[in-house]
C-alpha cells in the first residue's frame, strides 16, 4: 500500500502542473503538495477485499516540492523532492517512520500543433532513493530507478465545456534484481466553470511487475501488484500567478496492494 501511496503522489504532481503543458521559456513553476493516504484493508492477490483486525490501520503523510524550468518554448527541466512520514497499527504492534523519499529529476519536450491545442511531450527523468533502510517501516525500494512518460493533451475548440482531455502513460523501472516494472496509467478531462474554477475527474492505474510475488502480507516486500484509482479535483486560480487544488481520490479495484482513500492539496506558482 506504500507503493501505491507514493505512486499516485508523484502522479498528481506531474498532472496539476500543467498537465502536457510546456512551462515556457525562461519561466519557472513551483509546487508544494501535501497528500494523506488512510487505508484499513486490502485487495489480496486474487483482487477480493480482505478487512484488517479491528484497529489496524496505515496512514502516510507526503510532503513535496516540486520544481520546473523552462528551457525553451518546448524543453523543460524538472525536479520533486519528497517527505513521508508513515505510521502503521498492526496486532497492536504500533510502528512510524519519517525519512525523505524517492528524488526525481528529469526534462521534458513538447510538441505542439500550429493551433497551440494539441500538445504531446516527453518525459524522462531519473529516481533516486534519499533513506537507507526498510525499518521500522519502508519509505520506498530503496532503489535507484528510470521513469519514461508520454503525455497527450488537447484542448478542442468545440468543446461545450471549456478544458482539456489528457491521455498520459508512463513506464517505470527500478534496477534490482527483482525490479519492479510498472506501467502507469491517467486519463483525465478537465472543465473550466469559468475563468477561476477548475473541475478535473481521473481515471488511473498502476500494473506492477516483479519475479518476487510476496503478497499483501507483507508490504514491504510488495513489488508485483496492481490498481485502478478514480480521483476528484477541484482547482481555484487564485490570482495571475497562484492556483490551489483540492483532490480527492479511493481505489475501488486492486489485487495485491492496500484499498484506501486520501486527499491531496497543491498550491502551484507561475514565476515570470
Amino acid at each position: 500500500m506504500k507503493k501505491l501511496f507514493l505512486i499516485l503522489s508523484i502522479l498528481l504532481l506531474f498532472h496539476t502542473t500543467y498537465a502536457g503543458f510546456p512551462v515556457g521559456k525562461g519561466r519557472t513553476v513551483l509546487s508544494l503538495a501535501y497528500n494523506f493516504y488512510h487505508s484499513n484493508s486490502n485487495f489480496d492477490i486474487d483482487g477480493h477485499i480482505q478487512k484488517s483486525k479491528h484497529g489496524d490501520y496505515f496512514d502516510s503523510h507526503y510532503l513535496s516540492l516540486y520544481v520546473a524550468h523552462g528551457i525553451s518554448r518546448k524543453l523543460d527541466i524538472f525536479a520533486a523532492l519528497p517527505y513521508v512520514y508513515e505510521a502503521s497499527r498492526n496486532d497492536s504492534i504500533y510502528l512510524s517512520r519519517g525519512s525523505f523519499a524517492d528524488c526525481l529529476i528529469g526534462f521534458s519536450l513538447t510538441k505542439m500543433n500550429k493551433s497551440f491545442n494539441k500538445f504531446t511531450s516527453f518525459k524522462l527523468a531519473g529516481i533516486w532513493p534519499l533513506y537507507h533502510g526498510v525499518k521500522p517501516l519502508a519509505i520506498s525500494y530503496g532503489a535507484t530507478g528510470v521513469d519514461f512518460t508520454i503525455n497527450y493533451t488537447s484542448t478542442p475548440k468545440k468543446m461545450k465545456i471549456k478544458g482539456y482531455y489528457m491521455l498520459e502513460g508512463s513506464y517505470r523501472h527500478y534496477f534490482t534484481p527483482e525490479g519492479p516494472d510498472q506501467f502507469l496509467f491517467d486519463i483525465g478531462r478537465s472543465f473550466t466553470i469559468n475563468h477561476f474554477n477548475y473541475i478535473i475527474c481521473d481515471l488511473s492505474g498502476t500494473i506492477s511487475s516483479s519475479i518476487n510475488k510476496s503478497t499483501i502480507v507483507n508490504p514491504v516486500l510488495s513489488k508485483d501488484f496492481s490498481y485502478l484509482e478514480t480521483k476528484l479535483t477541484f482547482g481555484r486560480r487564485m490570482s495571475r500567478t497562484l492556483t490551489l487544488y483540492l483532490e480527492g481520490f479511493y481505489t475501488p479495484i486492486g489485487r495485491n496492494t492496500g484499498r484506501g482513500l486520501g486527499g491531496v492539496f497543491v498550491s502551484v506558482w507561475k514565476l515570470p
